[in-house]
């Protein structure tokens, strides 16, 4: 989540380390796609095998209606670290029975040999980055992950060893053995410690609609192992699965399982695994924007959109959402710290217009900094006082059917028409997250029939990231119901600035 810099200078580095093209039929596949979607035709059927895709993504775009996939026999695709399957402004898309997975890995993965006080022994497993190529080659480009270790055979999260935020502290020794300098905790020799940068996508899927992904397995993941930014939503992950190839290369995705932002639509995944990652299982949300100044009088008002992070579609909180509103749609507004159902108005767009003028960076920064000054450490286990500093924002003139009230204090703005609402996740199964149970901010969204094990963190939040601007703002009607807890005697799920939230028939299993 932080310090994020834009894909393109990233794959800019990556393409100098690995700058292999695609194998030949990684090209025939990707030009079959091209040629469907341009012939308006139905489906794409890939051949049983391996696809070799390299320093280049597999593109799904301006595709409507197609249907991708391996009919019979098992297909993968393989990618270096930076890439991925990309689906774009598209929709009606069936993406399945398909694998994908990288070569080399995106992260170090190694066999516990030795262990000392305040030193782990290792030797790199196959198909691992070396610590020196991890470290020069693929920087993330947000935090580095701790180094965890995962035990041997079962692939079971023993915990993290080294702190967040610092690459591993690794001495090479000979040969393909390192000396890393962490406190082994209860690691034991024959472990596998794995040290995981985050780097560009998997399954990124960007201003899409009624997309679904079938039956696709991902065996390994720079990054968020499956992201969709943007579009209208309501995609659909039916039996996918995030999770390891086998035990010597034991993490199934460097960052979340899945991050949905600023869907129009809430996404549905039905019997899903995702398991072995360093962060989150899930993350539902939008942004919402802050009020820079209103005029009663007149029924408009300025409005900041801000983006955390600068950068292309694919990263993480560099989407604009007020571009993406227009006339009819509605805006609703809440005090900062609070952010509580019912807003404090709800008001439609008569008209929506960008301001360009040189006094808008000004507004945008002092009414930033005025709110950042007021924001409070609300609970949450990413949130803290004040607001995350920003790397992007334009200012748009909105004038309202009915007028906002003078503001009192700083107030942020939810588009209430792109708010991820509805969404659902059923019958799925997550396990050995270094990181929270998952995050869930979906109104009218339901979570159930799912199973939740080996957590570091007993941490399911229903509420808005204050500092992160994640919302949405008003989340109400939310259902957490029929699901299994391992590891906790109590409710691991948190509410905060949400109403209506049930939480029933849930079953706790203390470790």
């Amino acid at each position: 989540y932080l310090n994020m810099r834009p894909i393109t200078a990233l794959l800019a580095v990556l393409v100098c380390v690995t700058a292999q093209p695609p194998a030949p039929p990684a090209r025939a596949l990707q030009a079959a796609i091209d040629a469907a979607v341009a012939a308006g035709k139905a489906e794409v059927a890939i051949a049983p095998g391996d696809y070799y895709f390299n320093a280049a993504s597999l593109n799904i775009t301006h595709a409507r209606g197609l249907v991708i996939g391996c009919a019979g026999g098992s297909a993968t695709a393989w990618f270096a670290p930076g890439y991925g399957v990309q689906i774009a402004n598209s929709s009606g898309v069936v993406l399945h029975d398909l694998a994908i997975d990288y070569s080399p890995l995106p992260f170090v993965a190694a066999t516990i040999t030795a262990l000392a006080p305040g030193t782990i022994t290792v030797a790199l497993n196959p198909g691992s980055l070396t610590f020196e190529n991890f470290t020069a080659s693929y920087p993330p480009h947000d935090i580095w992950p701790p180094v965890s270790v995962f035990r041997a055979g079962t692939m079971e999260l023993v915990g993290s060893v080294c702190s967040w935020g610092i690459p591993a502290p690794a001495t090479h020794v000979a040969g393909d053995k390192y000396d890393i300098k962490c406190a082994p905790q209860r690691s034991a020799v024959g472990d596998v410690l794995v040290a995981a940068t985050r780097v560009g996508f998997t399954l990124a899927l960007v201003d899409t609609a009624n997309i679904t992904v079938r039956d696709v397995t991902i065996f390994a993941a720079g990054n968020m192992a499956i992201t969709e930014f943007q579009g209208d939503g309501g995609n659909r992950y039916e039996r996918v699965r995030v999770v390891p190839r086998n035990p010597s290369r034991p993490l199934g995705s460097n960052a979340d399982g899945f991050h949905s932002s600023g869907m129009r639509r809430g996404p549905t995944l039905q019997d899903v695994a995702i398991s072995n990652l360093l962060d989150d299982y899930f993350n539902v949300h939008n942004t919402f924007q802050l009020l820079v100044a209103s005029d009663p009088a007149s029924s408009t008002a300025l409005v900041g959109d801000y983006q955390l992070f600068t950068g292309g579609p694919l990263v993480y909180g560099t989407q604009q959402t007020l571009s993406r509103v227009g006339p009819g749609e509605v805006l609703s507004t809440y005090p900062i710290n609070t952010f509580s159902y019912p807003p404090l108005v709800s008001a439609t767009i008569h008209s929506i217009t960008h301001v360009s003028s040189p006094d808008a960076d000004a507004l945008l920064k002092r009414a930033y900094a005025t709110a950042s000054a007021a924001a409070a450490s609300t609970p949450c286990s990413a949130c803290h006082a004040g607001l995350n500093a920003y790397g992007a924002a334009q200012l748009y003139n909105i004038s309202l059917v009915t007028p906002l009230p003078a503001q009192s204090g700083p107030t942020f703005v939810n588009a209430d028409n792109i708010s991820n609402t509805g969404a659902l996740i059923a019958n799925c199964t997550f396990a050995n997250s270094a990181s929270n149970l998952g995050r869930f901010k979906s109104a009218y969204g339901t979570v159930r029939g799912c199973t939740f094990r080996d957590t570091l963190f007993q941490n399911f939040e229903v509420s808005p990231l204050q500092n992160w601007l994640e919302g949405m703002l008003g989340i109400r009607a939310v259902t957490v119901a029929g699901n299994t807890f391992y590891g906790t005697g109590s409710s691991p799920v948190h509410v905060f600035g949400a109403v209506d939230v049930t939480v029933a028939n849930n079953s706790y299993v203390p470790a």
